[in-house]
């Protein structure tokens, strides 16, 4: 009993700890001043996150206070009507917003409810240079913005040079423009005779139970939706690092390319979701690839300056941690994301199938198109994928290129080659067998390179640390025989005529007997220093000192043009792994112990280089372990 009413006693003491935790957080805690009857009184606050809206439900909850607006709900509501007309396979609720700023004259009716300075002059028609009355009213517009501190006027610069609604860009300074604009007006209550934007725009929602494909379309939506918050946690960042104005913070290098893939993924989000809520008839997900394939290249462009960018991050990590945030990791999400765009797709893909092989075959015609659209959408994000896996390549290769030129004893042998399609560590055959080497695949040339003998004065050096080493640990153990006591004294050594001298100018060793080129004649001067012979003879001369290279020199070992190559063939060994021949008519490369994945690359990268077509022998077609590539003949 005194055991359990100890246990009760604990827990009542810490509940009671916990409560009154609270009631002090409620009472210190942050505090907000209002004002009543012309004194102020405080009041406890709680600080709450505010959960995050995404692109889709902040346009509609725009729509919403639009049409709560009776100086613009007359205007907004046939534009909902416009777009409830639509029968694209998605609607986006920035639709509505778009078709609003293309008429600029509408717009002046919010800044005539702030009263803008630019009130006097809105409504006056003056002809524009260009007589384009609604252009004149754009600008009209965007003038009476930034004299009611809406915008700065950067934004002038932004719309005079490019003012399309449909740029990513513009549409967010316009989304931008209009939460300003209704922070600054009275809220109101949309009137019951309008349309609800909700209704037009629904959400997904999985109810228990729900068919594997619609759980993965919206588990697609979901992920799109926290991806585009983390591009805007990055974009954030970059802002926040460009105002610090640190001299080493290179920002357009570290985040270059966010602002675009924010722009794209904010529309893209939008159409996922939408499609995503619809029901099965009408997911048509390769809608939402329409119109995107040529700006999903920005990723071609941002994982190319990945290398870049990591470096500079390096250097200004110090600096970026005072922003808090995982830049690295939020740095990393694109590329993440890029290569979970197939895999989900995919997954839609087969549950459709599965879902259509159950139904009769007159339900199966009627669900053709919605299969065909989720390939659409799984070849675009592959095609995207693609792309970018290309541009990353071709930089690394550039980047070896750059590297072959600067090791190579002759560089001007690499000069004339083309592209770099490929590289990369081989075994290849030699006169005196399979060594290893480096191999560089050109548009014109294959070439093979080997490390480069060392020169003789690299080699003298080594020889003498090598040699130095033992004399240091033989005066070490002098020096501490010396610190011995009295009664216990150290045999004398016989003296010797070994003398090292100083490399640190460099040196030329001239050998009198016997020689130092092996482990035995080493072992030899050692037994004649104990002896107190002098066996070497060391004569100092000047010489230049080596530099420390960190990368050895590399020497060219072999050359074919791929203008000459015959065929290619490629052959399983014994181990498993591959034995790669590429044939000239007066010269053949064999590269062996390739895996298959590395020699499927090389494979794919020659038929870039060389018009190669599987050979006509059948057996050799058939045959797992063997394959064939010939010349086409039309290119002999």
């Amino acid at each position: 009993m005194k055991h359990v009413a100890g246990v009760f006693q604990g827990r009542l003491a810490s509940m009671t700890f916990k409560f009154a935790a609270r009631v002090f957080s409620f009472c210190v805690g942050p505090k907000r001043t209002l004002a009543d009857d012309g004194g102020s009184t405080t009041r406890a606050v709680s600080v709450t996150r505010q959960a995050y809206v995404s692109p889709y439900e902040r346009a509609i909850a725009q729509l919403e206070q639009l049409l709560a607006q009776p100086c613009i709900a007359p205007i907004v509501h046939p534009l909902l009507i416009d777009a409830n007309a639509h029968t694209a396979a998605f609607k986006e609720p920035t639709q509505p917003l778009q078709q609003l700023f293309a008429r600029g004259c509408t717009l002046n009716i919010l800044l005539n409810e702030l009263q803008s300075p630019f009130v006097a002059t809105i409504d006056l028609y003056e002809c524009a240079d260009n007589g384009c009355y609604e252009g004149h009213q754009i600008d009209l517009f965007w003038r009476g913005c930034v004299g009611a501190g809406l915008v700065g006027e950067d934004a002038l610069g932004m719309v005079r040079d490019r003012y399309d609604v449909r740029d990513g860009e513009c549409l967010e300074l316009m989304m931008r423009t209009v939460d300003a604009i209704l922070a600054r007006l009275p809220a109101g209550q949309a009137d019951a005779r309008y349309m609800r934007p909700r209704d037009l725009y629904p959400t997904a929602r999985v109810q228990a139970g729900a068919a594997r494909h619609a759980v993965l379309a919206a588990e697609l939506a979901r992920t799109e939706e926290a991806y585009v918050q983390d591009l805007e946690r990055l974009v954030d960042l970059a802002d926040a690092a460009r105002a610090l104005a640190a001299a080493d913070v290179d920002v357009d290098a570290i985040f270059a390319h966010t602002h675009e893939l924010l722009a794209l993924h904010r529309q893209f989000s939008m159409r996922i979701q939408y499609i995503a809520a619809m029901p099965l008839a009408a997911q048509l997900l390769g809608a939402a690839y329409a119109g995107l394939d040529a700006r999903f290249d920005v990723y071609s462009a941002f994982c190319a300056r990945r290398e870049q960018s990591q470096r500079a991050l390096a250097r200004a990590q110090p600096v970026l941690q005072q922003l808090g945030g995982d830049v690295h990791a939020l740095l990393l999400r694109p590329v993440q994301r890029l290569a979970q765009y197939p895999l989900l797709l995919q997954g839609i893909v087969d549950a459709l199938c599965a879902s259509c092989a159950a139904l009769p075959p007159a339900t199966q015609a009627a669900r053709v198109h919605v299969v065909r659209s989720a390939y659409r959408a799984l070849h675009a994000s592959k095609q995207a994928l693609t792309r970018a896996n290309e541009s990353t390549r071709a930089a690394d290769n550039a980047a070896q290129h750059a590297l072959l030129l600067a090791r190579l004893d002759a560089p001007e042998l690499a000069h004339g080659c083309g592209r770099l399609l490929t590289s990369g560590p081989v075994s290849a055959q030699t006169s005196a067998g399979f060594a290893p080497a480096e191999a560089f695949l050109f548009e014109r040339a294959l070439l093979v390179v080997a490390a480069a003998d060392a020169p003789r004065a690299a080699r003298i050096r080594r020889t003498l640390d090598s040699l130095r080493a033992p004399s240091r640990r033989r005066r070490r153990r002098s020096a501490d025989s010396a610190s011995l006591p009295a009664h216990s004294p150290s045999p004398p050594r016989a003296a010797t005529g070994f003398r090292l001298p100083s490399i640190d100018a460099g040196c030329a060793l001239t050998l009198a007997s016997p020689p130092l080129s092996s482990h035995a004649s080493l072992a030899t001067l050692r037994g004649a220093e104990d002896c107190g012979e002098k066996a070497v003879t060391f004569a100092v001369e000047d010489c230049e000192k080596p530099e420390d290279d960190p990368k050895p020199r590399l020497a060219l070992r072999a050359r074919i043009d791929t203008a000459v190559v015959t065929h290619v063939s490629a052959i399983a060994d014994v181990d498993g792994s591959l034995r790669l021949t590429v044939a000239a008519p007066d010269a053949a490369l064999v590269f062996r112990g390739l895996s298959r994945e590395a020699a499927g690359l090389w494979t794919r990268m020659l038929a870039l280089a060389v018009p190669l077509v599987p050979a006509a022998d059948v057996a050799a077609r058939d045959n797992l372990n063997y394959s064939l590539l010939v010349r086409a003949p039309n290119c002999i």
